[in-house]
């Protein structure tokens, strides 16, 4: 089975079109998880919204993690545990500093977890989504019109970015990762395959821990930036949320560890180091304050 997917960073500005008023904003990360059998045949999608990009992308992990686990029983059930997943994929420092962490998980256009204030925007959206028979972008118009049936006619901007690209077989896998804040615009990757060289049998690859380790990376890079904006007294951040933040990190560090241990691990250009990305944010900020 071929997996794929992508994570988008997107944002909609909504303009109404009788009004003065400014233009209303909603942001989101948004992942499409194809679920598809060994014969390569679409058994179904889910969709994933969440405030950061890596949770949005944990979240997918344990999807996954269930479909690889249990196949089409995942799919039928009905009685999925969501608030368990949802717990296995926050950290203990997500859920003590970030008081605004939301996330969706939408199937067939409609809610099946929510957690958090996600904007209810993104679900007329989806829903448009579903009902589309062309491809994402198109949902925009349709909730063009749809705001217009209200008798609120809006236009609405969209952009949206790529975050991550992960691509993986049994045999190989590459994940993708684009970085953009205020250091740099740069993108890195790693290849994975099984590790011939293990005493033990080597493992396969799999989609889950390609996005695991992917969502380690974004989670870890984006601590790491925000430690030095903390080093460099802005953003008013508190000496618990640093100490949490630090702690994770290594808890991060140590996930990554344990993925390199099992497979064969290769690197584009280089693998990076938050220690470096916080001394290059704490840099930046105090030379920009």
């Amino acid at each position: 089975m071929t997996f794929d997917t992508t994570l988008l960073r997107e944002k909609f500005l909504i303009n109404e079109q009788n009004k003065k008023a400014e233009p209303m904003r909603v942001v989101s990360n948004r992942l499409a998880l194809l679920l598809k059998n060994n014969d390569e045949q679409s058994m179904e999608t889910f969709v994933i919204r969440a405030q950061t990009m890596h949770v949005c992308v944990r979240l997918a992990a344990h999807i996954m993690q269930s479909y690889q686990r249990n196949g089409t029983t995942f799919i039928k059930q009905d009685s999925f545990d969501w608030d368990e997943v949802w717990q296995k994929t926050v950290s203990f420092h997500d859920s003590k500093h970030n008081s605004d962490l939301w996330a969706v998980v939408y199937k067939h256009g409609a809610s099946v977890f929510k957690t958090g204030k996600a904007h209810p925007f993104l679900d007329m959206i989806e829903k448009c989504d579903v009902n589309s028979t062309a491809e994402y972008d198109s949902s925009i118009t349709l909730a063009e019109k749809a705001f217009a049936k209200t008798g609120q006619p809006v236009n609405i901007e969209h952009e949206s970015n790529m975050g991550l690209v992960i691509t993986a077989k049994e045999e190989a896998g590459r994940c993708g990762i684009i970085l953009r804040n205020a250091l740099e615009s740069a993108t890195f990757s790693f290849s994975v395959k099984p590790n011939e060289e293990s005493e033990e049998d080597a493992l396969s690859v799999t989609p889950s821990l390609c996005l695991n380790t992917s969502a380690a990376y974004l989670e870890g890079i984006q601590i790491a930036f925000t430690n030095g904006m903390a080093k460099a007294g802005v953003g008013n951040i508190s000496s618990a949320t640093v100490s949490s933040a630090t702690k994770r990190l290594g808890e991060i560090s140590r996930e990554i560890l344990q993925f390199e241990n099992i497979y064969d691990v290769t690197y584009r250009p280089d693998k990076p180091d938050f220690g470096e990305v916080t001394k290059g944010s704490e840099v930046y900020f105090r030379s920009n304050s």
